[in-house]
This record gives C-alpha cells, structure tokens and sequence, in this order.
C-alpha cells in the first residue's frame, strides 16, 4: 500500500501504533472520516478519490495477470512468510526486534498456527510449505524475467503488491530459506 501511495504522488503519514482495522486487519487507512480496512479496498478507494492511472496502459489480459500474481503474493506467499516468522523461525527474530515478549510471542505464534492451518497452508509440513513458498518465489522470478516491471515497461498495481511481499523477505526474514533463495539468485 505504501508504495502505491508513493508511486502515485498521494501523500500519506504513517502511524506506527499496532492498531488493527475494524477487521483485525492492517494495512488500513482513514482519509477524512472515511476509514478503509484492507489494501485492496483501500487500493480502489484511492483510485476514486485521486487521478491514479498506474494500470490505464495495460490490456484486460495483462490486469488479470496482474490480480493474478497478486492474489498469489497476498494470498499464499503472505501466509508462507507468517508461518516462517510466526512458527518456523524458533527465535522469533523479527517480532523481537519489535520488542514483543515471550508471552505475546506465544500467544502470536499459536494464533498464526490457527489461522494457517484455517486457511490450508498451515496443515502442510514445514518442508513442504517452505517448497510451496520457493515455487511462488520462482514464479515470480520467472514473470518477471529480464523486464524491468512485473508486466513490462511500466509500473502497475501488481509490482506495488509483489514488492510489498518480497520485500518483507529481503529485509525483515533474516537467514528464511526464502530470502537465501533470492538474494542467491533463482
């Protein structure tokens, strides 16, 4: 969300208070008394309140790549990142910079267990959802190829999605198998 707000001029102030939306989500946003949960959401809001064109040159087909691939980072990736960070990484690294004690670690931790396991990827192995995580990562890889956005010459609404979750793995993931597998090449 942030680098949509950024790639598209619309100024923004960031709060750094752990508040959730009204549901249980983050990112989320108020503009005026307007307060919208979910990026998605917020995404499309945005493009009604301000003179946003980032996908006005790509074709249906290449929109629907596009929501494809990020349906596959904020819907799969993402929970392959939260099982690593939540479950899989014994030292909680990234929730103890943040300063989260042990006791909301745990609790953190079997909630993530919960919800992933709700949602399907959580009743997988590690191994094998860490497998899972490295093949959206190869897709990814693979799109992309050697253009310099995700759907060509020009940055879309998809790029701003896929950056958001690849970023969590280059800079807040320390020694996961998925950032090794990036910063080492595909």
């Amino acid at each position: 969300l942030e680098t949509f707000l950024r790639i598209n001029n619309i100024p923004y102030k960031n709060e750094y208070d752990r508040v959730m939306s009204s549901k249980g989500k983050t990112p989320w946003i108020q503009y005026n008394d307007d307060v919208i949960p979910d990026s998605h959401f917020v995404i499309e809001y945005l493009k009604e309140k301000f003179p946003v064109k980032i996908n006005e040159r790509l074709s249906n087909e290449k929109k629907a790549i596009g929501a494809s691939f990020t349906k596959l980072v904020e819907d799969h990736l993402y929970w392959g990142l939260l099982l690593w960070r939540a479950v899989y990484d014994k030292k909680k690294t990234v929730f103890r910079l943040v300063g989260l004690n042990s006791i909301i670690l745990w609790i953190f931790e079997q909630k993530a267990k919960w919800a992933c396991h709700c949602h399907g990827l959580g009743r997988h192995t590690q191994q094998e959802t860490i497998q899972l995580i490295l093949d959206d990562i190869r897709f990814l890889s693979h799109t992309l190829g050697d253009k310099k956005y995700f759907l060509g010459e020009f940055v879309t609404e998809a790029d701003c999605s896929i950056f958001g979750q690849l970023c969590q793995i280059v800079w807040q993931s320390p020694d996961s198998p998925m950032e090794k597998t990036i910063k080492g090449g595909l």
